[in-house]
């Protein structure tokens, strides 16, 4: 009957009303365990509002300084959302005016288009992550002296594996990605070089020690064992690079697998290195030696096909060994 109805309408309120009070405090919790921890940590006004089916907090002109970095974060507003059933399904709406970061070394604007992240935990005890994604139209950073990097969209995601959840799928890409003035600048482009990438994308998985939940972010982190790279590539003007990798990593974080890596154009890339100042003259000149006998073994001078191989914590180029490998451990 209505009365059922209004009992039942009532009961919604009130649980609505506990969650936003939850996310409330919530937000303000941790706004305070920053200054605790010696931050500048402000915001102007943290409004409510999503009823009924969502529960939604606006907070508006945050600021951010971490002391030991003098890292500095400004944006006018971040909208954090789940719905009222579940809030383990966030999402956090970026700001379409600008976002400002701040280094004792530069200060960088960042503007998104419909950026967006979604945060997907798992109900349970444990609140394993099951998927984080952040996807955005139109993006670039720039500084005073021009732009860094721009791109037309970006697409960033991780995902649990429904087999193994000790899995996560990744994939990153990002269209029309074009290094701005600044950039260019630095790298020494001429004008004739292409403004944008043709393909700019990363297609791979990590199996970890355990799933990734709400503990193992405060506690000891979840360690890679097995990196798998499906396909990474880069394909900007005539210089195209291919990776993809097979890894087992072991307790100590000694990968043991192989690294496939095709450069077409590995000349071009190499004299990139050489005019952004990465490489010295007597390094490039070795380099290029190195990598034309590679080459030559390849079939072909232009191409530039290698494996590098890992074992017993050392990398080598096929049967010839270069160095102790990296040690991948999470911090």
């Amino acid at each position: 009957g209505l009365g059922d109805v209004y009992k039942r309408q009532i009961l919604w309120c009130a649980w609505w009303a506990v969650l936003g009070f939850g996310v409330k405090s919530g937000i303000k919790a941790w706004f305070q365990d920053r200054r605790d921890l010696g931050w500048q940590a402000e915001y102007s006004r943290l409004d409510l509002q999503g009823f009924p089916v969502k529960v939604q907090a606006d907070v508006k002109d945050i600021a951010l300084t971490d002391p030991a970095t003098d890292l500095t974060i400004t944006l006018p507003l971040l909208t954090i959302s789940a719905p009222a059933y579940w809030l383990g399904d966030i999402t956090v709406d970026l700001p379409d005016d600008t976002i400002t970061i701040t280094t004792p070394e530069r200060e960088m604007q960042i503007n998104v288009q419909n950026g967006r992240a979604d945060l997907h935990l798992h109900p349970g005890t444990t609140l394993e992550l099951e998927q984080l994604l952040f996807v955005s139209d139109l993006w670039s950073s720039t500084t005073p002296a021009g732009t860094l990097y721009s791109g037309d969209d970006l697409t960033l995601s991780v995902k649990q594996s429904t087999d193994t959840p000790s899995r996560y799928n990744v994939l990153a890409q990002t269209n029309g990605f074009s290094p701005g003035n600044v950039a260019r600048a630095k790298l020494q482009l001429p004008d004739s070089w292409p403004q944008t990438f043709k393909q700019l994308a990363l297609d791979g998985s990590v199996t970890f020690s355990q799933p990734w939940d709400l503990a193992s972010l405060k506690d000891q982190h979840p360690q890679p064992h097995h990196i798998k790279v499906n396909r990474a590539e880069i394909a900007w003007s005539d210089l195209r690079i291919f990776l993809a990798a097979d890894l087992v990593v072991n307790t100590e974080g000694v990968p043991d697998g192989t690294v496939n890596i095709r450069a077409d154009n590995w000349q071009s890339a190499l004299d990139l290195a050489q005019d952004a100042g990465l490489l010295t003259p007597a390094i490039y000149d070795q380099a290029q030696q190195v990598l034309a006998q590679l080459a030559q073994l390849s079939g072909d001078k232009d191409a530039l096909d290698v494996q590098l191989n890992f074992k017993a914590g050392f990398m080598a180029v096929g049967i010839i060994p270069i160095g102790p490998a990296p040690r991948l451990i999470l911090p």
